[in-house]
């Protein structure tokens, strides 16, 4: 599974959705994936909105041969992936940190729950938003940008399996006391 699968998208959708507490129709509005196919209509300057772009590190195609000829015993591998959010308006900021905070959480229905069900795992560090302000024709509008970092647990990148030992050994203890 690639960051441009619908399932992985939606995980990411469902996850922000979660993490903002909004509701459906809410987060239909307000969290909106960067480079749609059909761009979204910009929002008025008083409302805050969410865009979000998954990425993965380029991976070269012969991963898995050169993994094995190194002798590198993996049973699964974990892809990273990039996360880029970008909040317009007013709350910006404060939905930046919420997500920076809630995202790594766990609970029931949790935004970490959605993306682990989906094989992402979020990585619970990195550098805080960064606020700025962007010019739109004669207005600023302010925007918070946020990196997070992601984890793709990815089948397709098995290399070698790792044997596993079934049963510990068994291990005698005497003690050599007074009689």
């Amino acid at each position: 599974m690639y960051p441009d699968s619908p399932v992985l998208q939606r995980a990411v959708w469902q996850a922000l959705r979660a993490a903002l507490d909004l509701t459906e129709e809410e987060a239909a509005h307000r969290v909106l994936r960067a480079y749609a196919d059909a761009p979204p209509a910009e929002p008025p300057p008083s409302e805050t909105v969410c865009c979000y772009h998954l990425l993965s590190a380029p991976r070269s195609p012969d991963f898995r041969e050169s993994a094995l000829e190194q002798g590198v015993p993996m049973s699964a591998s974990f892809l990273p992936c990039t996360l880029i959010l970008v909040f317009y308006g007013p709350d910006g900021e404060a939905w930046a940190h919420r997500v920076q905070d809630f995202l790594p959480m766990d609970g029931p229905g949790s935004s970490r729950r959605i993306l682990r069900a989906a094989g992402l795992y979020p990585v619970p560090s990195g550098p805080g938003p960064a606020v700025l302000y962007e010019e739109r024709g004669k207005t600023f509008r302010k925007r918070t940008d946020l990196t997070l970092s992601l984890r793709l647990l990815s089948n397709e990148a098995r290399a070698a399996p790792v044997s596993v030992i079934s049963q510990p050994p068994d291990v005698s203890i005497h003690y050599a006391g007074k009689d």
